[in-house]
């Protein structure tokens, strides 16, 4: 089966980053630089896992989690923001809150670890829906 993971990221470095990380999997990465569009391919694709930064060309990435949290197709697919290290120090609040964070620099081994428990953990939600939903 193959993977899709959206990466809502004005930042190049970021989208590569992930890229690397999974490049040994089977796992298709979905860029998107901007809100609009990460909501439109998130919609399109479905993907098993977004990651954010918290900033986009076009508005917030809190303001993203907040778009997908609150749309019932989407509410389901996780997500992981990339945070810088100096930010972690800053006292942040999320509403609603995101799956994870991922603080930055990170190995890509170490990435896609965190990645792959997102993602392997939606798979097994997706096939226990589907076992348990009606024929």
């Amino acid at each position: 089966m193959t993977v899709h993971i959206l990466v809502a990221s004005s930042a190049t470095i970021n989208v590569e980053l992930v890229k690397s990380a999974v490049a040994l999997r089977d796992y298709i990465v979905i860029p998107a630089s901007n809100m609009a569009l990460a909501l439109f391919l998130a919609h399109k694709n479905f993907p098993e896992l977004i990651v954010s930064d918290l900033q986009l060309t076009d508005g917030s990435g809190l303001r993203f989690l907040t778009e997908v949290k609150d749309d019932p197709v989407l509410s389901l697919i996780p997500i992981l923001f990339l945070i810088d290290q100096t930010d972690k120090a800053r006292q942040m609040t999320f509403s609603p809150e995101p799956d994870g964070i991922i603080y930055c620099p990170i190995e890509p081994e170490d990435l896609f670890a965190k990645i792959d428990s997102y993602v392997q953990k939606r798979l097994r939600n997706k096939i226990q829906r589907m076992e348990e939903s009606p024929e």
